[in-house]
């Protein structure tokens, strides 16, 4: 993968999450078992980026949600104590 898809992938993934590019962590597929797959990089960028953009997406509205429960359980486990 030298045309600097990981790179890419990286960078769709931080920009949708919010975070510097560094951040992320980028671990590429298995090539021993298609180890003569083409890499098309133009369609590589354009399939993949997408996919890291949107598994992004979901995992922000994953942890907004998580948040939010986290939130309301802690409001209602401090009212339980002071009643």
């Amino acid at each position: 993968m030298g045309q600097g898809l990981v790179m890419v992938i990286a960078q769709c993934a931080a920009e949708e999450l919010g975070m510097p590019y560094e951040r992320v962590r980028v671990l590429l597929s298995d090539r021993t078992r298609r180890p003569t797959a083409p890499d098309n990089a133009s369609r590589q960028t354009y399939v993949t980026g997408n996919a890291a953009r949107l598994a992004a997406s979901t995992l922000r509205r994953q942890w907004r949600r998580w948040s939010q429960r986290c939130a309301t359980f802690r409001r209602t486990r401090s009212a339980s104590r002071k009643v």
